[in-house]
């Protein structure tokens, strides 16, 4: 029995359309065409392969995958191993949907946490965990940090305990060769490409929470500075930025309403040359 592509339509469960656009690609071909009326086809074969075809979508398979199945499949046991990567590949894409929902999750929480927030401009001594970071390290100026962002939440977001934040190798201001790491705290070492881990000593930290924009930071660092030194104390390196708003995830935001910690451990003199030595 043949069927004209309207009928076979209702047969195959699939729509004209469809059924134009597999032909075209070369996956359910028309039994015949009339030469004279162009009218496509379709027999019981083309019927039991749309079934498959049908079957085979549902499952999660691209088209290229159905054409290599339905090209070297005649059992069901023929295609014991394509389901056994379609099932390895689906566990992926949940692994995957996973980790995209925790990260939403963090984003909602972080948000919600940044709006309760009070920020409270005074210095505070904060205890400094020791955390386990995975960062990209480089030379540069300090305004080239935000390029290193999306490589590095790309590679270490699903791994990510906080958002990122910026460390500063050297003692000194430098103009053009920074010693500077923007990394993030991870729940396990990752080492590949750029990216690498290590552990950054905690300790006893002077932090000041900096509203504004980037380019006033300056005025916060000489607040903390100040304080040091009025406590005969020295800075440690490295010191941290940590980003509580920044840039947002999607849109640049209001610079003014930035915050950003810095974080600089602080030591005895005394302290700091039995540490070195």
């Amino acid at each position: 029995m043949e069927y004209l592509i309207g009928e076979f339509s209702l047969v195959a469960r699939l729509s004209v359309k469809t059924l134009r656009f597999y032909h075209e690609e070369g996956l359910l071909l028309p039994s015949r065409i009339d030469a004279v009326t162009g009218y496509r086809y379709y027999d019981e074969a083309a019927a039991g392969r749309a079934a498959a075809i049908r079957e085979l979508r549902a499952l999660g398979f691209s088209l290229d995958a159905i054409k290599e199945i339905l090209s070297r499949c005649e059992d069901d046991e023929d295609i014991v191993p394509y389901l056994e990567r379609r099932g390895e590949e689906i566990a992926s894409e949940i692994e995957d949907s996973r980790a995209t929902q925790r990260m939403i999750q963090e984003f909602l929480e972080r948000q919600k946490e940044i709006q309760g927030m009070n920020v409270d401009r005074n210095i505070v001594i904060k205890e400094l965990p020791e955390l386990t970071v995975a960062g990209i390290r480089f030379k540069g100026k300090y305004d080239q940090v935000g390029k290193y962002f999306g490589p590095l939440m790309k590679r270490a977001g699903k791994y990510a305990l906080s958002g990122p934040m910026t460390i500063y190798h050297d003692r000194e201001y430098r103009d053009e060769d920074a010693d500077i790491e923007v990394c993030v705290p991870v729940r396990k070492a990752l080492n590949e490409g750029e990216l690498a881990s290590h552990p950054l000593a905690g300790g006893r930290a002077v932090t000041l929470i900096h509203q504004g924009p980037y380019d006033t930071i300056s005025d916060s660092y000489r607040k903390i500075g100040a304080y040091i030194k009025d406590c005969g104390l020295r800075a440690s390196v490295p010191s941290r930025e940590i980003y509580i708003k920044g840039p947002g995830l999607i849109f640049m935001g209001n610079p003014k309403k930035y915050l950003t910690e810095i974080q600089v451990i602080a030591v005895h003199v005394d302290d700091e040359a039995s540490r070195a030595s």
